[in-house]
């Protein structure tokens, strides 16, 4: 790079933290970088967004904030949006958001990439797996929707849970 762009880059930096800081670059400049740093949050929005509708539809918050691997800046920013623009609503204990109608949902789904909709359900899988309390079958559903091979394992293990509850009652 040369001296010029490094300054460049520089300015556009700084223009993120502080507009004010940097107005020698221009308007145009200036301009660009907003625009460019705007559609950061946007596709960051959006991402999160998708990975709620692939979690389910009820949003458990520490399981999406988990997963969703975003500052908690951007993800508090993604929870108001979606609540406000009427997405996902407050569940009733507080502890997760849902959907407000299915089709917000199918329609955020149906629009990821199938091999980012795997690896999503296979980090959803694993970050239930590891949590204690994980409904059997919800991690089975989330492996097999990744075709991870350990929702037999899953599979087995809501099986058994279900069999345990039947002999209770």
């Amino acid at each position: 790079m040369t001296g010029t762009e490094d300054s460049l880059f520089g300015c556009i930096a700084v223009l993120l933290d502080d507009p004010d800081k940097c107005a020698s670059i221009g308007a145009r400049a200036r301009e660009y970088a907003l625009e460019h740093h705007a559609e950061s949050n946007i596709e960051t929005l959006a991402r999160l967004l998708e990975l709620a509708a692939v979690i389910g539809p009820d949003v458990p918050l520490a399981l999406w904030r988990r997963v969703g691997s975003a500052s908690d800046e951007r993800f508090t920013e993604a929870v108001e949006r979606a609540v406000t623009a009427h997405m996902l609503e407050d569940a009733p204990l507080g502890l997760s958001l849902r959907f407000t109608h299915a089709l917000v949902r199918e329609t955020l789904y149906a629009g990821i990439p199938l091999s980012r909709r795997q690896q999503w359900h296979r980090q959803v899988a694993e970050a239930l797996a590891e949590a204690p309390g994980s409904e059997p079958g919800v991690v089975a559903y989330h492996f097999r929707q990744a075709l991870d091979p350990r929702a037999v394992e899953w599979c087995i293990r809501a099986g058994s849970r279900i069999e345990r509850v039947a002999w209770l009652t």
